[in-house]
């Protein structure tokens, strides 16, 4: 009888701590899809934030009823949506230098500050005027089709206009470090040899100052406006054939961030019944717009 007791007893308690250890694991499983939940549900309200700031700014740029102009320079602003703090910043394109129309002078002067390494970027913008320009004339440090298969490349130079900025990574041996330091300053929307200075973000005030190879050594701040109206800013927007601007936001809701950037063409004609066109949207940054690690360099 009492071996009969025994064995209940200890049936008893494995069952026990069977059942504590299944509870356990269940609990952990609760806990563990709950944090996933919470998790999937602040990146959901996270990017929804993000595409608000987009919308956001591009209201304000197409406003005329503004207390103040939505600045154009890569400024960051802040803003709310659902109690989440959004960081936006728009950025006039023609503010940074157009690949397809730069002059060499300023891709000389852009490329050096950006490197610090003149024969590197002699090197970059030669291959950038090949890439670009329709002939088979190799520049002096550039490259043309041959160049490419020499180097077993399954392409050659494009001989036409680049068409978005990532083309820069297909250059002959241009690395993902070099792009990623020429992409901030670069853009196929600028239409113009050079970069508008009044709406230029300070990196590009700063190549601009402070290059090596810049032949005046020009004072920027007189050059953006101190209190530009908003019906003028309106104008000068729409004045243009066309005005393109690429807008980032940045959202954070619990551990997730949310970056959004998007690519957009104000209406400067009756083409379309919107006042703005979408050229394109990326759920990503092609860069941080607002990076406060690019300084001037004091030897220069």
């Amino acid at each position: 009888m009492r071996r009969m007791r025994g064995f209940a007893l200890i049936t008893t308690v494995g069952l026990i701590a069977l059942a504590a250890i299944i509870a356990l694991n269940y609990s952990q499983t609760v806990r563990q899809e709950i944090k996933i939940s919470t998790f999937e549900l602040d990146r959901i309200q996270a990017r929804e934030a993000a595409e608000s700031g987009i919308w956001t700014a591009l209201k304000e740029l197409v406003s005329t009823q503004a207390e103040e102009p939505w600045p154009t320079n890569s400024t960051a602003q802040r803003v709310a949506f659902n109690g989440i703090e959004i960081e936006v910043a728009a950025q006039d394109l023609s503010g940074l230098l157009d690949l397809n129309t730069a002059s060499s002078a300023n891709l000389d002067t852009v490329l050096e500050y950006v490197l610090d390494d003149a024969a590197r970027a002699a090197q970059i913008r030669d291959l950038i005027l090949d890439w670009r320009d329709p002939d088979d004339n190799t520049q002096p440090f550039g490259a043309e089709d041959s160049d490419y298969r020499a180097n077993d490349y399954a392409y050659g130079a494009k001989d036409a206009a680049f068409h978005v900025r990532e083309e820069l990574q297909l250059l002959l041996n241009l690395s993902l470090d070099e792009y990623r330091k020429i992409a901030p300053y670069v853009t196929v929307h600028g239409q113009s040899n050079s970069a508008n200075m009044r709406v230029a973000p300070d990196r590009m005030l700063n190549a601009m100052q402070f290059s090596p190879t810049s032949e005046a050594r020009i004072d920027a701040t007189p050059l953006r406006p101190a209190n530009p109206s908003p019906r003028s800013a309106f104008r000068r927007r729409f004045a243009r054939q066309r005005s393109v601007y690429e807008i980032f936001a940045k959202a954070k809701k619990g551990a997730v961030t949310s970056n959004v950037s998007a690519t957009v063409e104000l209406q400067s004609t009756g083409r379309t019944n919107s006042l703005y066109t979408v050229i394109e949207w990326r759920e990503s940054w092609p860069f941080d717009p607002t990076d406060p690690t690019d300084q001037p360099k004091d030897e220069f």
